[in-house]
């Protein structure tokens, strides 16, 4: 083991690492590094997510106060414990995807990082290997570790498990728990994961698993009340109390069991069974009852007697104890902080003009009387930051004041409103890392996608303020002498947009650049979840107008939940409705924008389907697909749900895709190296399991994935099935998650049929060579979607085009092209500059 070395996370927070030699062989130099903090493994025994494997040995970071103060701010242990996602499981072994690539020799530590051993050489995995924000058990793994290890291959050996004793320091092997995972969170659904081959239960606190879990089997005496002063400090105003009330609550159950043995050990007992019903799961609840019933009735029953006395008393000193423990908990966490915003290594937040509660509503001023929510980070579960939102007095004055401001932004010429918005595109450009990070944060996405969704935002302020110099209409002949035809193009007056989670602040830069140029003010509901996305660059669109002494409502801010959307949808104040969205939510704001014959842009969802040809160049198609199927984690709109394989290369593709998926690299998105992150909520992941297990009813073969993946965050796998009819409920059914299905055709209109046989109609591409078969899907009897690609993915569309879809995906086109027309009302204007008054076709009425 080598000395302690001072490091950085990549966000500025300083941490120790302890380096070991990765493997005995002399030809490998490549270390394995093991994060801690602080001068000993033993001081306290949670383990870390940023463990490592050496010698088929797992070290952990420890918990306790180092000696030097910059190195007790590792957020993934010190802060696990304040986190409102509080872990219930321990996991026998660090989750890890079969592949394991080889890495050459540099002496780096990885970003994700979770190395492994096999055989004497050196891998660094480069799978669905991650940090695993929940504090778990600390846990030894003696045997050679496993590499490439067969999800089909159910018959595992499961490696021998030690825990280690923070008292004593020596290694022990308890009998691992062969009852059922009792989860502490509904978001949870299944313990067992490919590559953990036994779950058992820990408890919820950290501080309580290093002292009743580590180093020997949890007894009923300390366990069970662990678990129910857990349940105290979890309930109602116990959470929020002062740290002398678990003692006070100890302190009187103690002194229950002195006057009347075994009372205070029934009264908690019944607590816990009320708590844990619901906390733990009815079979944890069942089972402590038992136990503290029985001991009660034990107590009281040999009182009598000197032991029963003893006994009373000896619970008595848990209660005390344990409530000491949980008291320092609570403490803790109230002297720490609530929201990762206040913590080292999210400063770019602040920087950002955000705080740790933040008005969601903004016109001329910020404000909001809604409720508040919580944006929360989907990769660990952590709460960025609180949202007030906005309530409907809100939202109408906001509306007023947008509308208001029309009559200056109006007056404006278009090449002045121009310059406004490159004003717009320069701040945002000098912020483009900051606001990539907070989509990354908020969003889930990986960092050089929410770096290029921010890209996308300065793409189009650029062109719109070429745009606001040929907002051209036409000059038409007339047929009557000495007068001329005029087209003539105006603005609409204040356009709503309603944008989406996948996409938090692209969509409203494509709508708004566009719409300002135009003459239009905006009026922005960002989706609730990524409300501080919305709330970022407001506050930058706020600067530059108050630069130029313009109203700053011309663009304004309005978040908040449906009923916002609603009010929205049917306000005669708002010609013009942008929606993305959900086809089913868009069905809806479509027929209440048309009710009151307003206009409204759909951005709906997508079905989209790759067809690949016998000729197609497979390199490509795999390289291609990759991006397009797992690619934000399929949360595009654009993502490739369909991939419609010719025969003849059918397995070949399946067989190399699903290679390509294992190797995906999965983390924390703000790490530069990830290339797949989690869903953006529990919802996703619930809808992606509903999902497979249907495919799966209706005869379809997971070849790959299927699974969430164990620990903190919203992470899924990749998935890939076969064997469904073309036509299958489930194949036709957009999900917005990274399943795709594999569909064999054999002739090349029949792949075609079936790429249009859907309801939507946002994105296509096929592969091929042949010209014959290209310009056959580009024209009227191809492709029936608004994007028709060849030979390459479905998704990443750029700015310079026209961005919609037909069908079910709703018509809409956005960004590029003369999208720009739906934000225009078209005048028609003839004029006569004679004297007579000559009518059209030659009607006379004298």
């Amino acid at each position: 083991m080598g000395p302690l070395e001072k490091q950085s996370m990549g966000n500025g927070t300083p941490y120790y690492l302890c380096t070991v030699t990765c493997c005995d062989s002399e030809n490998c130099t490549k270390p394995s590094t093991t994060n801690i903090v602080g001068k000993s493994i033993v001081s306290k025994t949670m383990s870390c997510p940023y463990s490592q494997y050496s010698n088929g040995m797992t070290m952990s970071r420890t918990n306790g106060q180092p000696s030097n103060e910059e190195s007790a701010n590792c957020p993934m242990c010190i802060k696990a414990q304040q986190s409102s996602f509080r872990p219930r499981m321990l996991l026998t072994t660090n989750p890890t995807y079969e592949h394991m690539k080889k890495t050459s020799n540099e002496d780096k530590v990885p970003s994700s990082p979770s190395s492994k051993v096999n055989n004497g050489q050196c891998f660094e995995s480069n799978g669905f290997t991650r940090p695993n924000n929940k504090p778990t058990l600390t846990k030894v793994e003696l045997s050679p570790t496993i590499s490439k290890v067969s999800r089909q291959n159910s018959a595992r050996k499961s490696p021998k498990l030690q825990y280690l004793n923070s008292d004593t320091g020596k290694l022990h092997s308890p009998e691992l728990s062969s009852s059922p995972p009792i989860w502490g969170n509904s978001s949870y659904t299944d313990c067992t994961d490919s590559f953990t081959p036994v779950c058992t239960s820990a408890n919820s606190n950290p501080e309580s698993n290093s002292k009743f879990l580590v180093g020997r089997k949890a007894s009923p005496l300390d366990s069970e009340f662990s678990f129910y002063f857990s349940n105290v400090e979890n309930h109602g105003f116990f959470r929020k109390a002062v740290p002398a009330l678990p003692i006070a609550v100890a302190v009187l159950l103690c002194i229950c069991n002195l006057v009347v043995p075994g009372s205070g050990t029934l009264v908690a007992s019944l607590s816990i069974v009320m708590g844990s019903q619901t906390e733990y799961g009815p079979g944890y609840g069942c089972r402590s009852f038992c136990i503290c019933f029985l001991s009660a009735v034990l107590q009281f029953s040999t009182a009598i007697f000197v032991f029963g006395w003893v006994w009373s008393i000896m619970w008595g000193i848990v209660f005390i104890k344990n409530s000491l423990r949980y008291a320092t908990n609570i403490l803790r966490r109230a002297m720490s902080s609530q929201f990762l915003i206040q913590e080292k290594g999210y400063e770019f937040l602040g920087r950002l003009g955000l705080e740790s509660t933040n008005h969601g509503v903004f016109s001329n001023r910020w404000t909001g009387n809604g409720k508040t929510v919580q944006s929360i980070n989907p990769s660990d579960g952590r709460v960025i930051a609180e949202v007030v939102t906005a309530n409907l007095d809100d939202y109408h004055e906001t509306v007023a004041e947008t509308s208001k401001a029309w009559q200056t932004w109006a007056d404006l010429p278009a090449p002045r409103r121009g310059e406004i918005v490159r004003q717009i595109g320069n701040a945002i450009r000098e912020r483009k890392a900051d606001l990539g990070k907070l989509i990354s944060l908020e969003m889930g996405k990986i960092l050089s996608e929410g770096e290029g969704e921010v890209q996308e935002y300065i793409d189009i302020c650029d062109y719109a303020v070429g745009l606001s110099r040929m907002l051209n209409g036409q000059v038409l002949p007339s047929e009557r002498a000495n007068h001329i035809l005029l087209e003539n193009w105006n603005p609409l007056g204040t356009v709503g947009v309603i944008s989406a989670f996948n996409f938090p602040m692209a969509v409203f830069g494509w709508n708004n650049a566009i719409s300002l140029v135009c003459g239009n003010t905006t009026l922005w509901k960002p989706a609730p979840t990524t409300s501080l996305c919305g709330i970022a660059i407001t506050k930058i669109l706020e600067n530059i107008f108050r630069a130029n002494d313009l109203p700053t409502s011309i663009c304004s801010l309005v978040s908040g939940e449906a009923e916002i959307g609603k009010a929205m949808a049917t306000d005669i104040r708002l010609p013009l409705v942008s929606f993305t969205g959900s086809t089913n939510v868009g069905r809806e704001v479509g027929v209440a924008v048309q009710r009151r014959f307003g206009k409204h842009i759909l951005e709906l969802g997508g079905n989209n389907a790759i067809i690949v040809c016998e000729d197609a160049d497979l390199d490509m198609v795999i390289r291609a697909s990759l991006f397009a199927c797992a690619g934000t984690a399929g949360q595009r709109c654009t993502t490739t749900r369909r991939l419609i394989v010719h025969e003849s290369v059918f397995d070949t593709v399946v067989t190399r895709l699903a290679n390509s998926f294992k190797q995906i690299r999965v983390g924390n998105p703000l790490e530069p190296d990830t290339l797949y992150g989690p869903l953006h909520t529990e919802q996703a992941v619930v809808q992606y399991e509903q999902t497979i297990a249907k495919a799966v009813q209706l005869g379809g073969k997971v070849v790959c994935g299927g699974k969430r993946i164990t620990g903190a965050g919203n992470y899924v796998e990749p998935t890939i099935i076969t064997g469904l009819e073309h036509n299958s409920e489930v194949v036709h059914t957009e999900t917005f998650a990274p399943i795709v299905y594999v569909l064999k055709f054999k002739e090349f209109d029949q792949a075609i049929e079936w790429n249009n046989e859907v309801d939507q109609g946002l994105s296509s591409s096929v592969f091929t060579q042949n010209l014959g078969n290209i310009f056959k899907w580009t024209g009227p009897k191809g492709s029936d979607c608004g994007i028709v690609n060849v030979n390459i993915p479905t998704n990443g569309a750029e700015i310079g085009g026209a961005f919609g879809g037909e069908k079910a995906t709703g018509g809409g086109r956005e960004s590029g092209s003369d999208s720009w027309k739906q934000y225009m009302r078209r005048s028609t204007c003839t004029i006569n500059y004679s004297k007579e008054l000559p009518l059209a076709q030659g009607i006379k009425f004298e």
